[in-house]
């Protein structure tokens, strides 16, 4: 069994790697232009925790000095006779992500509020059982109660997180966001932008948060492009 860490271009590993999981060494399962980047495993179930899970950012990290690389989710593994077969039935359309991840990294953003939030109480309804007040309705009442507070409190926050995120966006080579689920997280954003505009990204994200005292901008990252490639899933091992 293969533990698939990503797909990088050429046929070969260019950089030195640390040893992958189980301490086995990565290698590259190449495929004409490209290359799996792999390690031999006793299983195809990884264990999430700490440790696995670092390593698997560590390889990619690695593969990104000198690689474009589509990054696997973690515990993503494949027989070699279907790996060489899903790599070569899609040789083209992997070519042509890479070249578009080519010196792209990822950032993500997660943009707050920095006011207080206000939790008002919420009426109970008769009929709702003890387990519904973590549910999706009580954080949907909860979000009503917030809005019924100080709308226009709320909308500006939100008027100011998207003003932050839309002038990021011009820094970046795509993007995508969303709400976030609970306050005080407004939205968790994800940039696609050149590693060598990193600095200047956090820069401007920084400098963005401080001229808004509504909110606080946090990125972390660089990270391999996972938010924006499609790549072999758990669907497909076998």
């Amino acid at each position: 069994m293969l533990y698939v860490y990503g797909i990088i271009d050429g046929s070969e590993i260019r950089t030195t790697i640390p040893r992958g999981h189980h301490r086995s060494n990565v290698a590259a399962l190449p495929v004409g232009g490209l290359a799996a980047a792999v390690s031999d495993v006793a299983q195809s179930d990884m264990a999430p925790t700490a440790e696995n899970v670092c390593r698997h950012d560590q390889v990619l990290d690695a593969l990104m000095e000198l690689h474009a690389v589509l990054p696997m989710r973690f515990g993503t593994t494949a027989h070699r006779g279907r790996l060489t077969t899903v790599l070569e039935r899609r040789q083209v359309a992997l070519c042509r992500a890479l070249r578009r991840m080519s010196g792209m990294v990822e950032i993500a953003v997660r943009v707050l509020t920095s006011l207080p939030v206000v939790a008002a109480p919420i009426r109970r309804h008769p009929y709702e059982r003890d387990d519904d007040r973590s549910s999706g309705t009580a954080y949907l009442r909860s979000r009503m109660a917030d809005r019924r507070q100080s709308p226009p409190l709320c909308e500006r926050r939100e008027a100011v997180a998207m003003s932050i995120l839309s002038r990021l966006k011009t820094l970046s080579a795509e993007a995508t966001w969303d709400r976030g689920h609970e306050l005080p997280l407004l939205f968790k954003a994800s940039f696609l932008i050149a590693s060598e505009g990193v600095r200047e990204f956090v820069d401007t994200a920084e400098a963005l948060a401080l001229r808004h005292g509504e909110v606080v901008v946090r990125c972390t990252g660089p990270w391999a492009p996972y938010s924006f490639v499609t790549g072999i899933g758990k669907e497909e091992q076998a």
